[in-house]
């Protein structure tokens, strides 16, 4: 059992940050993990997947995809049919897709990185193809990396007790990576994701330290600090209330069981544990590498959202959990799955329904 830090611990955190934060939050200790079961799963049997990510169609949710990167190449997956939709040759330890420019008409872009450079491809508007981008300024990746969209596209890079930025600047002709910008000191981050709802940048460190830091300012705001949890990985899901309200769940992966923490992504209290249990077809996962959140709608039983899991058992190395799975195992409400080509900021305005009645 995972008992609550004490409030020392969690102020010796703080005190190590650069820039000024108020306390990390302490979460109580989550109750003993529930099941969910994957609904389906991609790969190859002892495939070595080392990282995913969602693509979200612009107007069709189930031909959304899922990439995977294996040290040989990167594959999309129709969510829907399980179908391999494109294949980029060349392996990737680590990938990103973000969307360019605000809504309709925003590009989907694959970002990878190898240990020689990163790589750039624009994903076709029906996903069915991709096109590669010539990009300058692109070598020495680092191993920790998120990507945000938009108006200004950027890199965050996570390394030597610093996470930094780089602008990506898109053209005709290409797209060229700015040099680190160094925003704020954050040790032995595990991983990084950007929240679409706000542009801050969630951290997760080796001993589970949660972060936010503010891309601008520099700002860092700790969250929680789980007693007894070194996540090997982390993800970052997002949604709306009903009320329009941002909201979300920080991921935390115990690779060697496999169970998934969750922290709300607020104050971090702890939300309760996960794990994928066995199906008619699907062994349970008992060992895992990589987690990642899809926040949007992928249509069918993913409409609100999905879970990829990257086991290193047996069988299809990615399983897929519908987010509304994993929320009703913990008795958690489920919110409304964002557009991830909407820009950051307030609830668009359709968000909330109004009626007016008329006297006859």
């Amino acid at each position: 059992m995972r008992l609550a830090v004490p409030l020392a611990l969690a102020a010796l955190i703080t005190a190590c940050e650069r820039k000024p934060e108020e306390p990390i939050a302490v979460p109580e200790a989550p109750a003993a993990a529930a099941e969910v079961a994957a609904a389906d799963s991609y790969g190859a049997p002892g495939a070595g997947v080392a990282d995913v990510a969602f693509w979200s169609h612009p107007s069709v949710a189930f031909e959304s995809l899922l990439i995977a990167a294996t040290a040989e190449k990167v594959t999309a997956y129709a969510i829907e049919t399980g179908a391999a939709a494109f294949e980029i040759p060349g392996g990737a330890g680590e990938i990103e897709v973000f969307y360019a420019g605000e809504g309709a008409g925003a590009k989907g872009y694959i970002l990878t990185a190898s240990d020689e450079a990163y790589r750039l491809y624009t994903i076709h508007k029906d996903g069915r193809g991709f096109d590669p981008v010539a990009l300058a300024n692109a070598g020495s990746p680092a191993k920790v990396i998120c990507a945000g969209g938009g108006a200004a596209p950027a890199i965050y890079e996570a390394a030597g007790g610093k996470l930094s930025a780089r602008s990506l600047a898109i053209v005709a002709r290409g797209a060229e990576l700015g040099g680190p910008r160094a925003i704020a000191d954050i040790e032995a981050a595990i991983g990084c994701d950007v929240d679409p709802l706000t542009d801050e940048i969630v951290t997760v460190s080796g001993d589970g330290a949660i972060r936010r830091v503010d891309p601008a300012s520099g700002a860092v705001l700790g969250i929680a600090l789980p007693q007894d949890l070194a996540p090997s990985a982390s993800s970052l899901a997002v949604s709306r209330s009903e009320g329009g309200e941002a909201q979300g769940q920080v991921a935390l992966l115990d690779g060697a069981s496999g169970a998934v923490s969750l922290f709300d992504a607020k104050d971090g209290h702890a939300l309760g544990s996960i794990r994928v249990k066995a199906t008619f077809d699907l062994a349970a996962v008992e060992s895992a590498s990589r987690i990642v959140a899809g926040s949007a709608n992928y249509g069918g039983v993913y409409r609100d959202g999905a879970l990829a899991v990257v086991t290193s058992g047996g069988g299809a190395p990615v399983r897929l959990v519908p987010w509304n799975g994993v929320m009703g195992a913990l008795s958690l409400p489920v919110g409304a799955a964002i557009d991830p080509r909407a820009p950051a900021g307030a609830a668009p305005e359709d968000a909330v329904i109004s009626i007016e009645l008329i006297e006859p």
